[in-house]
């Protein structure tokens, strides 16, 4: 393949044309327009570069693979437990929850201010983190009380979402002792 001067377009190298000065309106060889050279990647008949044959192409739109979210850091709690999946729920001591309460004390309402009545069924928030955390260590152990769970969501009805709960619950635990 014989080189092309960029400058003129005839067959020799740009360096040995014998035009040295700079053109003031350059025509390029490509498409023959005036205001650029040949050179200019954005000229329309610019040579695009193709692969080889057998060579691989890079995708920029190909799908990034998701880190799958970490668990949270759990206080005492080694790296080879989390890692042999040995883990055992383990409770705060007496003084650790004792000291948590005093923090938590929460303003509370009265019925004067708006509040709704009070039901027997107080539920203590404080320990609302436990219990969800008790909840996950469970459908994991479970899939089929998880699948209950994902199942109730849909349902409007308290008591078919009891129903559907137990029935659940109920599957784990034959699975379970068999």
């Amino acid at each position: 393949m014989t080189p092309r001067c960029l400058k003129c377009g005839k067959d020799h190298r740009t360096g040995d044309c014998t035009i040295k000065e700079k053109l003031e309106k350059p025509r390029c060889i490509n498409c023959n327009q005036e205001g650029h050279v040949a050179s200019l990647r954005s000229c329309t008949a610019f040579p695009k570069i193709k692969p080889k044959k057998g060579e691989a192409q890079n995708n920029k739109n190909v799908q990034k693979k998701t880190i799958p979210a970490t668990r949270p850091v759990e206080a005492n709690v080694s790296f080879a437990n989390v890692c042999s999946g040995k883990i055992s729920q383990q409770m705060a001591t007496p003084e650790e929850t004792t000291a948590l309460k005093r923090q938590e004390s929460p303003r509370l309402t009265t019925q004067s201010e708006g509040a709704s009545p009070t039901s027997e069924n107080n539920v203590d928030f404080g320990s609302f983190a436990m219990y969800i955390a008790e909840l996950q260590n469970i459908t994991v152990k479970f899939p089929e009380i998880f699948q209950s769970l994902e199942d109730m969501s849909k349902e409007t009805n308290d008591i078919n979402k009891l129903n559907i709960f137990f029935k659940g619950v109920a599957r784990s635990f034959n699975k379970a002792q068999k």
